[in-house]
């Protein structure tokens, strides 16, 4: 509930001074073939993104689906724009097995945010060294100043941090319980390490961000105006919006539309209210895409189940016989 007040004030203060007789003629003017281009490569990198996710969850469950995989993260992801961050949590109960724990399907998870944690900040140093004078005011100010500028609010956020980190190693050693969750996570986490196929785990990686990039230089294809951006802008306005995917509020509303709006105004001079449809173009032609593949995982999941459960049970008894 907290977190949607905090998008609701967010959307009130990108939106607030907004002219919407000009931001609905704007909009009208738009090349709409893009958006949707820019949803299909959102649904592309949906896809890569089960797969891939699959590559880490293969070693500990070699049975798992490559749709179970997809159909789980596409509902998943639909269901993070009620309840913040809950995707990584909902994906991982459609793949769990009698191999594979919920606990080592956790692990799959925080291994592969990891990487694209790792991949973001790459991205950051690579536009920083690309674009120093024009991109580094941005970030020093309005991303690091931001977060580091109140002193007091980062330390309470090192001791909060200290204070779970220790909670969780008492609990480690006081509950066996614990102790099998922590071990649980710990094998995803090193799954990593027993994959075969490294190297096309590599490649989905570069194809996902390839994918983002295209989404996000789709849009700035379809606006009415040409405002002379390139590859290199459309990569940093990408790893904006990426910085604001962490706010957690509901499915990034608000944070995504008011940071690369400010951006936009702070790096290019393109007004504000311009921005601000960027930003709504981008953001919600990708929740459309989301809630679309979200319900049509869902249906197919929900038909395909029976056909799972007569299968194994199939499969059980013609087993017994042949025992």
């Amino acid at each position: 509930m907290l977190w949607t007040l905090v998008a609701l004030v967010l959307l009130y203060f990108s939106f607030r001074e907004v002219k919407w007789h000009d931001f609905i003629s704007v909009l009208k003017q738009c090349r709409w073939g893009f958006v949707v281009l820019s949803m299909v490569f959102g649904a592309i990198a949906n896809v890569i993104r089960g797969l891939r996710w699959r590559l880490l969850i293969v070693p500990l469950d070699p049975e798992v689906r490559r749709g179970r995989c997809i159909d789980g993260f596409m509902i998943a992801r639909m269901a993070d724009y009620v309840i913040p961050h809950s995707c990584e949590f909902i994906r991982c109960g459609y793949v769990t097995s009698k191999r594979l724990g919920y606990e080592k399907a956790i692990g799959t998870v925080l291994l592969e945010r990891t990487w694209d944690v790792t991949v973001l900040f790459l991205l950051i140093l690579a536009v920083l060294a690309l674009r120093w004078n024009l991109f580094s005011a941005f970030f020093a100010e309005e991303i690091l100043g931001k977060v580091g500028g109140n002193a007091g609010f980062s330390l309470w956020w090192i001791v909060l941090a200290l204070v779970a980190v220790a909670g969780l190693v008492v609990v480690y050693f006081r509950s066996a319980r614990a102790r099998k969750i922590m071990q649980g996570i710990r094998a995803g986490l090193v799954s990593f390490t027993k994959m075969k196929n490294k190297g096309t785990f590599l490649l989905l990686t570069l194809g996902l961000w390839i994918c983002f990039i295209l989404m996000t230089m789709t849009i700035i294809w379809s606006l009415p105006e040409d405002y002379g951006l390139d590859l290199i802008d459309g990569l940093f306005i990408m790893v904006v919006g990426g910085i604001a995917s962490i706010v957690p509020v509901p499915g990034g509303f608000g944070a995504f539309h008011y940071l690369v709006a400010l951006a936009l105004q702070s790096i290019y001079g393109i007004p504000f209210e311009t921005g601000i449809i960027f930003a709504t173009l981008s953001h919600e032609s990708q929740t459309l895409m989301v809630m679309i593949t979200g319900a049509i995982a869902y249906a197919y999941e929900m038909l395909k189940r029976p056909e799972e459960k007569v299968t194994v049970k199939q499969v059980r008894q013609d087993s017994g016989r042949n025992l």
